[in-house]
């Protein structure tokens, strides 16, 4: 070859390539195999950094709403309470941040935490980069205010399937950690319990207070009874084996008249504006010829003494003569009697409110003492809840609606629509409720509510959307409102759902969770945008 044109020697060289391609082919397709597979670590990698990012993120997030939230002043307490929420949040993910490197720096009312940690790699070993760097940061400023949040939960008798109860507790609980903090008591921090099915329960403690109806002023105390004279506190006085259970019934709504819903003081001046004590009465059994008597059809539902005691001389003729509805409201059977069975607080089993406190561990057990009964009356949840974050009685730990100091808000969950029951062929058409029976709609309600269970419903509807209403306008400024948050929980149907967005301060405050699991996060999500710090950066 020496001595040869270098045309030759390029001619022969690129016939040789020509002759052995496979070669070159299979190098180049080994670069292109490893580059393909270095753009797939890439992007794999690059998810899960992705992925691990956001959640160090909401981490940091809880770490500093709980540093600012402290009343905690050593550096190292501080930085072990921001380890202790940041684990407590980041704790299921495939890498779980047991390295961080950690900054918290405390500044007057400023709280900046830095977070960095390196996560290792998986396919993009193969290129020698075997950690990915991963950082946080989060700024929150402590707000001068304070808080009340007060919790409307529904727990009523379908909150005991699922594991909805338990899933519920452990999510206020959460709640109630985020917003005290490590605060076992807490100055700027306040919350309430309102529990509610077919009633709320305000605690049997009450007992004496002045704005229940203990006399029978208000008309609908003597409902029950065909004496003018008794009334429900009275029938409660005279069960032998009962006494009051703390549940209460709901005021008069009419045109123009929403007592049922708002926090009208209470007064004896206006007897109307008296809180009833709840007092399912006995109903007929079937015995005397009752079941012989037109409207048994569908029987009756909460019977738990007889329509005439032993001792009563009355005939037999007189007994199967009597209507079933004088039957019902006989007086005479609940004195001196022992009631069988839930008796007079039937649909209203469940906890009692518990009003504004400071005091973390108070709000912890009455959300570990909640229980499930009975069916769903939304709007007197929202009533009540309104009366206890307002500042009059019946409860009075409220800060006065124009205090600047105070922020003021409702968080209202409900696992399902309202639920009044089936319509009923007896004389009363309904089970009974915090509005009694539909068949005293008129005196309760201001008009006569047709025979189904669709009308029913629709009737604890309007009342639950005036209860809403109630709490926007309540503190009469519309630049300081009670903000209502809600959020529907499982297979809820779509007009409960809208039910519940219309009744929140504005869409972005209405939440759905369809599972127990989702209901911790929407329960996170509203903890940090309620908290009395907001996110700065």
């Amino acid at each position: 070859m020496r001595g040869m044109p270098k045309s030759v020697t390029l001619f022969n060289v690129t016939r040789q390539f020509r002759g052995d391609r496979s070669g070159a082919v299979a190098l180049i397709f080994a670069l292109a195999t490893i580059v393909a597979a270095l753009c797939a670590g890439v992007a794999v990698d690059y998810v899960r950094g992705s992925h691990q990012q956001n959640a160090l993120a909401t981490a940091i997030d809880a770490a500093a709403l709980a540093v600012g939230a402290s009343d905690l002043t050593d550096q190292t307490e501080l930085e072990q309470l921001a380890l202790d929420y940041i684990h407590a949040n980041f704790s299921n993910l495939e890498y779980p941040g047991s390295d961080l490197d950690l900054d918290v720096v405390v500044t007057d009312n400023i709280v900046q935490i830095t977070a960095r940690q390196q996560m290792p790699t998986t396919i993009m070993k193969i290129g020698h980069i075997n950690t990915m760097d991963i950082r946080a940061f989060s700024e929150v400023t402590r707000r001068a205010s304070g808080l009340e949040v007060v919790l409307v939960l529904d727990n009523t008798g379908s909150m005991n399937s699922g594991g909805k109860l338990t899933s519920l507790k452990t999510a206020a609980t959460g709640l109630t950690n985020m917003l005290f903090g490590d605060a076992a008591v807490s100055t700027n921090v306040k919350m309430g319990i309102v529990p509610f099915s077919m009633a709320v329960n305000v605690g049997s403690q009450y007992t004496t207070a002045t704005w229940l109806d203990h006399t029978g002023l208000n008309p609908i105390s003597h409902l029950n009874f065909t004496d003018a004279t008794k009334h429900n506190s009275w029938a409660w006085g005279q069960l032998s084996n009962m006494h009051w259970n703390g549940c209460v019934e709901q005021r008069r709504a009419a045109a123009g008249i929403d007592y049922d819903v708002d926090d009208t003081t209470p007064s004896v001046a206006q007897p109307t504006t008296l809180f009833p004590l709840y007092f399912a009465p006995d109903e007929p059994n079937n015995a005397n010829n009752a079941s012989s008597m037109s409207g048994y059809g569908s029987g009756f539902v909460n019977t738990y003494l007889p329509d005439w005691k032993s001792s009563e001389s009355v005939s037999t003729s007189t007994k199967n003569s009597t209507s079933l509805d004088n039957r019902q409201r006989r007086y005479q059977k609940y004195v001196g009697s022992s009631a069988s069975g839930v008796g007079p607080g039937y649909m209203c089993g469940i906890s009692a409110i518990t009003p504004l406190t400071g005091v973390k561990q108070t709000i912890l057990d009455a959300i570990t003492g909640m229980t499930a009964d009975g069916g769903t009356n939304i709007a007197s949840g929202v009533g009540w809840g309104l009366r206890v974050v307002s500042p009059t009685v019946p409860f009075t730990e409220g800060a006065a609606y124009d205090d600047d100091d105070w922020n003021k808000v409702l968080i209202v969950m409900t696992d399902g629509e309202n639920d009044w029951g089936p319509a009923l062929t007896n004389m009363n058409h309904s089970y009974y409720s915090g509005y009694g029976y539909t068949a005293q709609s008129l005196t309760r309600l201001g008009r006569t509510i047709a025979t189904s269970a669709t009308a029913y419903d629709a009737v604890f509807d309007e009342r639950t959307t005036a209860a809403c209403n109630k709490v926007k306008t309540a503190t009469g400024d519309a630049t300081k409102p009670i903000t209502i948050y809600t959020i529907t929980f499982g297979s809820v149907a779509s007009s409960a759902q809208t039910l519940m967005q219309n009744c929140a301060t504005d869409a972005e405050k209405y939440f759905h969770a369809p599972n127990n699991s989702d209901l911790q996060t929407v329960f996170d999500a509203i903890g940090t945008q309620i908290s009395d710090l907001y996110l700065s950066k």
